[in-house]
């Protein structure tokens, strides 16, 4: 008995809820799908409406399709992919309603949908915890050669126990307390008396050194000009890697060329501000399963080119900050990205101010509710190709183009901005004091009450035609 609704009522429907619990001591991935049963008797699904939780409501068939879980059912779309902590419970609504649009005929009417949502879930065994395992680091890491780590200069990766002359402190790092993982603290040699004090630290383990967990490693490492012996290090069981070079903004290279990362889910702020990382090579990366590159080379603002060729993007869901600025990028090959469950491209370049050119024209943005400050201070940038942006999810374009002095002409006939809320038009294309020709389409409408200051501040360029606009600018 259901009829064709706005997304503002439907958002409002008395949702399904229901509840995940990763039961296991270690992170754990989630897939969420809708899957369609083979009794439904409406054989158009294009007109359903899916929202889950309080993320932008997509129509059915634009979500990814998948290997179906149920015997009697036809076909299965994914809803959302992401990860949970160790014991770790989210709670979920779904909605679902007709789309505004749903045509009033007999491939609808009198018709009915069945569904049943279904899990998919997998999860990595611990790494051995026998001999060779390091602790987990946490954030506020106060133990072993990590209460050092605001003074330490190099840590240097050993794959022999054997312990190391002139050191100040030795501690034993393994999770099962066997001394089967030793650190040893050197202090460096002043040049002077007015120097203050710093360390080189070791990491000892017998062939190698297993991580159950690569986040806050070496976190704030704030004065780390090197790391040696990372091919001692095995990843293979590493789920997460959030924060692993945060803050490491003397080191100036790291060889990751040994680095397993086919079980990652999470590469979130892995080397934001690395200020002083001149090259960075991952392009041994397995990406296939990560699903956040938040912030990923944030603030890298030393690198000149990243190499994601090998990149594989499929699964990733938020791209914001990603790099963002990285000031001194000159060169930067998108082209392998696959952005299709991407939801947030939040300020993804903001600040990269040395970049003239930059290729975006192979974005699939069917699903992404944000891009605010996108392109911000882009300032270098003299073109854009914007042409197959789908931006009808896109609720906020907050200063999405402010300070790209650079841009001369902008083509955003393709923008549909129907759905643009919480001051998405502000500051938009302020500062864009070179830009003079904006090519609008028939989509790029003023929603109700969202604000426009300043959208055009220190900007020549000519104004919307829409009859929306009439009287807002």
């Amino acid at each position: 008995k259901a009829y064709p609704i706005e997304d503002s009522v439907g958002a409002s429907l008395t949702p399904y809820e229901f509840t995940i619990t990763n039961t296991c001591n270690d992170l754990a991935s989630y897939q969420i799908n809708l899957e369609v049963l083979n009794d439904s008797t409406m054989n158009e699904y294009s007109y359903i409406k899916a929202m889950l939780d309080e993320e932008r409501p997509n129509l059915l068939t634009t979500n990814q399709v998948v290997e179906k879980t149920l015997e009697n059912a036809s076909t299965a779309y994914k809803l959302k992919k992401s990860y949970l902590n160790a014991n770790e419970t989210k709670n979920f609504t779904l909605r679902l309603w007709l789309d505004k649009n749903t045509p009033a005929d007999e491939t609808i009417m009198n018709s009915v949908f069945k569904s049943k949502v279904t899990i998919t879930t997998s999860f990595i065994e611990e790494a051995p915890l026998a001999s060779g395992t390091l602790r987990t680091i946490s954030e506020y890491e106060k133990k072993g050669i990590w209460q050092y780590k605001g003074q330490i200069t190099k840590i240097i990766i050993e794959d022999e126990l054997k312990p190391i002359e002139g050191a100040i402190a030795s501690f034993d790092e393994s999770i099962t307390k066997d001394e089967s993982v030793m650190s040893y603290v050197v202090e460096n040699p002043k040049a002077n008396e007015t120097d203050k004090t710093t360390y080189t630290a070791y990491l000892q383990s017998n062939e190698k050194l297993y991580l159950t967990s690569g986040d806050y490693l070496f976190s704030n490492f704030l004065k780390l000009e090197s790391i040696e012996g990372m091919r001692y290090i095995d990843t293979s069981n590493v789920i997460n890697m959030q924060y692993m070079f945060n803050g490491c903004g003397s080191l100036t290279s790291v060889n990751l060329e040994s680095f397993n990362t086919s079980n990652v889910a999470n590469m979130y702020s892995m080397f934001w501000h690395c200020s002083s990382l001149t090259t960075i090579d991952v392009s041994t990366f397995d990406t296939s399963n990560v699903i956040n590159m938040h912030y990923m080379f944030g603030d890298c603002s030393s690198l000149t080119s990243i190499d994601v060729s090998n990149f594989n993007t499929a699964n990733v869901t938020n791209m914001s900050y990603m790099f963002s600025n990285c000031s001194n990028l000159t060169d930067l090959d998108l082209s392998p990205l696959n952005t299709t469950n991407v939801t947030s491209m939040n300020s993804m370049f903001y600040g990269c101010s040395s970049l003239t050119t930059l290729d975006v024209s192979s974005f699939n943005t069917i699903n992404v509710t944000n891009m605010a400050s996108m392109f911000e201070r882009c300032s270098n940038l003299t073109n854009l190709d914007l042409s197959d942006f789908d931006t009808s999810s896109v609720t906020n374009m907050y200063c999405m183009f402010t300070r790209c002095s650079s841009l001369t002409s902008l083509d955003i006939a393709n923008f549909n901005t129907s759905n643009v809320i919480d001051m998405g038009y502000m500051y938009m294309f302020d500062d864009c004091e070179k830009l003079t020709t904006i090519t609008y389409g028939d989509n790029f409408i003023h929603a109700n009450d969202v604000p426009v200051s300043f959208m055009f501040r220190n900007c020549p360029a000519n104004k919307p035609t829409h009859e929306s606009w009439t009287g807002i600018l």
